[in-house]
C-alpha cells in the first residue's frame, strides 16, 4: 500500500443516510456499501495514489448506493456502457462499483457484468477477465489516467 492511500479512508457509518433513506430496501444498500467499502480497501493495495484519489472522490458521494439487484439496471453500469439515455463513460469508478457489487467473491456476473468486462477490454486494448477483480496499474501513469477517467 502506499503510504498515502490512508488518507483515503471510507466507513460505512459515512453512508448511513444513503443507506437508511426511505424507500426502496436498506438491506441491499447496506450490503452494497459493504462490498464496495472491502473492495476499495483492496483496491489501495494494488493501485496508484492518483487512482485512489480518483475512487474515493466519485464514491464519498454515494451516487453508487442503489437498490437495484441486478447490474444492468445500476446507474453506474448504465453510465459506463452508455444505456437508458446516459452517455457511455468508461469510468474506471463506474466499472469499479459494478464490479464490487456484482462480480466479485464467485457472485454469479450475468450478461451484463459480461458486457461490462467487454467494455473495459475493448477501452483497456486487452482482455480483462471477469474471474478475478480488475485493480489497474500501468508504468504509464499518463495513459492510466486516460484510461481511468474514460470519456467522462
Amino acid at each position: 500500500m502506499e503510504p498515502d492511500s490512508a488518507a483515503y479512508t471510507l466507513t460505512a457509518a459515512q453512508f448511513a443516510r444513503q443507506v437508511n433513506q426511505r424507500g426502496g430496501n436498506a438491506l441491499i444498500r447496506r450490503a452494497q456499501v459493504a462490498r464496495v467499502l472491502a473492495s476499495f480497501e483492496e483496491a489501495k493495495k494494488h493501485l496508484a495514489k492518483d487512482v485512489i484519489e480518483e475512487l474515493h472522490k466519485y464514491l464519498i458521494t454515494g451516487q453508487w448506493i442503489q437498490d437495484h439487484t441486478n447490474a444492468g439496471s445500476h446507474t453506474a453500469y448504465k453510465r459506463f456502457v452508455g444505456l437508458g439515455g446516459y452517455r457511455k463513460t468508461r469510468y474506471y469508478p463506474h466499472f469499479f462499483v459494478i464490479q464490487a457489487i456484482y462480480a466479485q467473491n464467485g457472485r454469479h456476473t450475468g450478461s451484463a457484468v459480461e458486457r461490462l468486462y467487454e467494455e473495459l477490454s475493448g477501452h483497456w486494448g486487452k482482455v480483462i477477465p471477469s474471474d478475478k477483480p480488475f485493480y489497474l496499474r500501468l508504468a504509464d501513469t499518463d495513459l492510466e489516467r486516460w484510461l481511468i477517467i474514460g470519456d467522462y
